[in-house]
This record gives C-alpha cells, structure tokens and sequence, in this order.
C-alpha cells in the first residue's frame, strides 16, 4: 500500500448536502463506501442523485478540465449523531467560479495528502466495489498511517475522489477510485530528522 504523496493548492468544490443521523461519524473514514450502502440508497439517493446532472450541465467548463465528484463530511453534531454527507464537482474554470448557484455549497479543500487508489473491480459489481473501497480505508487507517512518518491532519477533511476512471471508461472495463487522507509530518519523526541533520531551518522560515 504506497499512496502518491501530494500538496493540493486551493481547489473549489460545489455541490450539495443532505443531513444524515448515524452516530460516530466526524469524517469520511467513519462511514467508507457510504454512497453504496442500504441506508443512503434508501433514504438518501434521490435527494442528491437528482442533482449530479444538475451539477455536470452548470459547470461545463470545469467539468472538461476535471471531471470528478467528491464526497465528504462535514460538521458533525456528537449529541444528536448527525453530520451533514456532502457530493460535489471540482470547479476550476473562471467563468463558472463566477456562477456558482445561491443554493449550491462550496468546499475549499486543500493542503497536504495521501492518496491513495483502490484495485480494479469490473464496473457490474457495485457490492465488490464498495467492500473494495472498505477495505482500502481500513488499512488506511488502521496499518499505514500508525506506521507511517505521518499523523492524521484533523484541520482538514479527507474524501473519496471518483474521476472518469470510477466510470468503467477505461482498463476494458473495470473502475477504481482515489481515497485522500490529509497529512502532516508526525512531531516524532520531524525531531529525529533533526537530529540526522535532515531538516534544515531555513526550509521552514
């Protein structure tokens, strides 16, 4: 598992939410694949699947320089176990920056990450997709990061990033999808880079 390290310059996401109940859920990793479960297909698919056209004809523009959807989570409520399930477009070109919908959220997502990319699985098996993607996070979370150089950056929000090759476009076929954590470099190993003398003070003035 060898994600591709990169830092994401400011990049705009619009779209909309639906509020969902589900306690324990502060981040995306809390409910991986979210989008292919019964509850969100039940309850949740037509207020936002509706909407994805809405979003792929008003950003047409950016929608050619980079197509992808984006999910996150955002503001989270503990008490009640509530948090707002967020899908968007990344929106790049000027003039539709210039047009963006009253009703519409927008999402400035940027910083260091991990991505990571999940294997390929044929494009007709959505439950072997979504255990697929499950099981990514999960190793994610729970082998590479505790044994990584880097913590888990919780200033910022990490997401699920499905472009063209999530559409079965390509690889005869068969899809996958992006997974980006957001990073930062853990105290621990900064210090023991220090010591090396790996770390120079005027990288970080």
């Amino acid at each position: 598992m060898r994600p591709y390290i990169t830092e994401i310059t400011p990049l705009a996401i619009a779209g909309w939410t639906v509020r969902v109940k589900l306690p324990n859920v502060s981040r995306c990793a809390d409910i991986p694949a979210f989008f292919f479960s019964d509850l969100y297909q039940a309850e949740h698919e037509k207020q936002l699947g509706d909407k994805t056209y809405t979003l792929k004809a008003h950003f047409k523009k950016s929608n050619k320089i980079k197509h992808c959807e984006i999910i996150l989570v955002y503001d989270s409520d503990p008490v009640n176990g509530e948090f707002n399930y967020f899908f968007g477009r990344a929106v790049v070109h000027p003039d539709d920056l210039n047009h963006i919908l009253p009703d519409i959220t927008v999402v400035e997502l940027k910083g260091l990450y991990a991505i990571f990319t999940t294997p390929l699985v044929s494009d007709r098996n959505n439950d072997k997709y979504a255990r697929t993607i499950r099981k990514m996070w999960n190793g994610i979370m729970n082998k590479w990061l505790p044994a990584s150089e880097f913590e888990y950056d919780d200033t910022r929000k990490d997401f699920e990033y499905y472009d063209r090759k999530d559409h079965g476009q390509f690889f005869y076929g068969k899809k996958q999808m992006d997974i980006y954590i957001p990073i930062r470099q853990r105290k621990e190993a900064f210090e023991e880079a220090e010591r090396k003398g790996l770390v120079f003070a005027e990288d970080y003035e």
